[in-house]
């Protein structure tokens, strides 16, 4: 059992996600917006949050920057809008415009299993990254 954080603005939506989540044994906290969510995140410390983009009382990613800034190892899906999910020259790129809760929930479990089986010795070498983009927030996301 994970403690998740779903943070939605639309109550059908986080409430489907969370339904099936907690029907999965996770301890799940629903927020529509974002100050109550961080001030639960920094309390609760969960082991991911779930969060959408773009939320009534935040402007887009601010948010997920916050989350950061409290816990740099915090693990967090952003759902978005961006775009439906493309190739081009062989680069898949991903955005959520419409996606069925059971998917989030798969996806959510599945991350959760590769972080837990991806734990590493300490002293073993952290991968380099190298992210680019236009944007400082989609930086941020990387």
């Amino acid at each position: 059992m994970s403690k998740i954080l779903v943070v939605h603005p639309d109550a059908g939506i986080s409430g489907q996600v969370s339904s099936l989540l907690m029907k999965k044994n996770h301890d799940v906290a629903v927020f529509q917006e974002g100050r109550p969510a961080l001030d639960a995140f920094i309390r609760m410390k969960p082991e991911f949050v779930l969060l959408n983009d773009v939320l009534p009382d935040t402007t887009d990613f601010a948010l997920f920057g916050k989350i950061m800034e409290a816990d740099r190892e915090a693990k967090v899906l952003v759902l978005s809008v961006l775009a439906d999910q493309q190739v081009e020259g062989g680069v898949p790129r991903f955005g959520i415009r419409s996606f069925r809760p059971e998917e989030v929930v798969g996806v959510v479990e599945k991350l959760q299993k590769d972080s837990r089986e991806a734990k590493r010795a300490p002293d073993a070498p952290k991968p380099l990254i190298v992210a680019i983009d236009d944007d400082p927030a989609i930086i941020e996301l990387v």
